[in-house]
């Protein structure tokens, strides 16, 4: 005699695959292979799609993971022997990242904090240096 499996319902599944969904565009954010703008985008179909169809606890961590990154992101990039070297800045907020790594390689950010009304005059003298040391610009 064999043991059934039980199958799950249309609801349980739909949910399993949300949250699966949702794991899976997280990882690309991390990986830097989406843009923030890219997986709230998509984090708020998900939450479109599936609010009221899968349990509220779920439907409301979609929409948390949604509202994570909030406000324009604004990105430089530059590019020197393989490496790349990037700026990335909220123009809503104190704070800027700069990363430096390797083409093709996972960034490590530090994250440096900066005046809101000083911000552009911080920028393009570093946007300068970098081009000066034969960075070129993406």
């Amino acid at each position: 005699m064999t043991t059934a499996t039980p199958i799950p319902d249309i609801r349980e599944e739909l949910e399993r695959k949300t949250l699966d969904e949702l794991v899976r565009i997280s990882s690309f954010a991390q990986e830097q292979r989406i843009e923030e703008g890219e997986f709230s985008l998509i984090a708020k179909s998900i939450w479109a799609i599936t609010s009221g169809l899968i349990a509220t606890d779920s439907a409301e961590l979609v929409a948390r993971a949604a509202d994570q990154f909030t406000g324009p992101t604004r990105k430089a990039h530059f590019l020197k022997a393989g490496d790349v070297c990037t700026f990335a800045w909220n123009p809503e907020k104190d704070d800027y990242v700069l990363v430096k790594r390797p083409l093709g390689k996972a960034p490590v950010p530090t994250l440096v904090k900066a005046e809101r009304d000083a911000r552009t005059a911080i920028f393009q003298p570093a946007f300068d240096a970098l081009a000066k040391a034969g960075w070129t610009r993406l």
